[in-house]
């Protein structure tokens, strides 16, 4: 379609060439001269008509090399397939959520702030932690009250950066500082409540819970 329409154009830009030509020879005076702007004026919109098909024909080109190329196989795009084979095999084999007992806990800092630090990890059949992305949401609270001592959502995009292979344990790392009103009944040696939700998709949520306890007194 673009090399049709090149060639009609340098044909026409022939003809208004000619013509121009032509009308130098036969009008005379103030009339030759109108004559000429005017087919000049033609001439160059029939060049700028012609740039933008052949940069058209170029860009087309471009496009159709760099399609070639993706329908090519690389050992990048082999890669990537089999981590996304990988990513829906652990989808589907999660089968329960886990905060690591070992790797959670409650912190108390040097201004008496507490905080909650947990590790979450969605595991298999076998206990296995599996590495997939989802909504994440989680709650602390005291054991039988309704009072929320933290709490956070992450979207599914948003647990992708908690995750970590940690020394002794794997998963998504959540650390939550505790309201500090909310904090001020809390005592050392006490325990707290913390539920995790984990959402991938319809009918695929899961909660996992554990009972943490505030550090003793020094």
């Amino acid at each position: 379609m673009l090399l049709r329409q090149l060639s009609i154009l340098k044909s026409l830009l022939l003809v208004c060439c000619a013509v121009a030509l032509c009308g130098c020879r036969l009008t005379p005076g103030d009339k030759l001269e109108a004559s000429l702007r005017q087919q000049e004026a033609s001439i160059r919109s029939l060049e700028q008509q012609l740039t933008k098909a052949q940069q058209q024909l170029r860009d087309q080109e471009n496009e159709l090399q760099t399609l070639r190329q993706l329908g090519e196989e690389s050992p990048f795009q082999v890669a990537s397939s089999s981590r996304a084979l990988e990513s829906m095999a652990a989808w589907g084999a999660v089968k329960k959520l886990r905060i690591h007992p070992l790797a959670s806990g409650v912190l108390r800092d040097e201004t008496g702030q507490w905080s909650v630090s947990v590790i979450v990890q969605p595991v298999d059949v076998d206990g296995e932690t599996l590495k997939v992305a989802g909504d994440l949401s989680i709650q602390v609270q005291q054991p039988g009250e309704e009072i929320l001592l933290a709490g956070r959502e992450f979207s599914s995009l948003q647990s992708r950066s908690l995750w970590s292979n940690g020394l002794v344990a794997r998963g998504f790392q959540i650390e939550l500082p505790v309201d500090a009103e909310a904090s001020k009944g809390m005592q050392p040696g006490q325990e707290v409540l913390v539920t995790v939700t984990f959402k991938l998709g319809p009918e695929r949520e899961f909660v996992g819970t554990q009972l943490l306890k505030t550090p003793a007194e020094p």
